[in-house]
């Protein structure tokens, strides 16, 4: 891949990571506020110990969750705009400048970019 095909691959995934990035928002608004309302809703007159416990740890599990999934996400938009490292198979998303500067992967030193014809 070239140096300007590799810049544009990278913008790609940044307007992509908005969009995600505001649909992992939007999910975890609607995360806590179900959670308000069903917690209003919960009759709190003579709940056990281990269901108080349980109803305060839903919505933390619930962000990890969201949390690994965002991750899992992530990893795979790496892979899905090609801009990972064929030679080590880390992301590219981190060290782009380093990618850019010189055409080698930032992970690992192997040769990414393509030199421009007569160099």
């Amino acid at each position: 891949m070239t140096k300007q095909e590799f810049i544009l691959k990278i913008e790609t995934w940044r307007r992509m990571q908005i969009r995600n990035q505001i649909v992992f928002f939007i999910g975890i608004a609607f995360l806590f506020a179900s959670w308000w309302f069903l917690t209003a809703r919960y009759d709190h007159s003579e709940p056990s110990s281990s269901s108080r416990i349980a109803w305060a740890c839903t919505p933390f599990a619930l962000f990890f969750i969201m949390i690994v999934g965002h991750k899992l996400v992530l990893g795979y938009t790496f892979k899905h705009h090609g801009l990972s490292c064929p030679a080590c198979g880390k992301p590219l998303g981190g060290v782009e400048a380093i990618v850019i500067a010189t055409g080698n992967c930032g992970n690992c030193g192997e040769r990414i970019l393509e030199s421009p014809p007569g160099a």
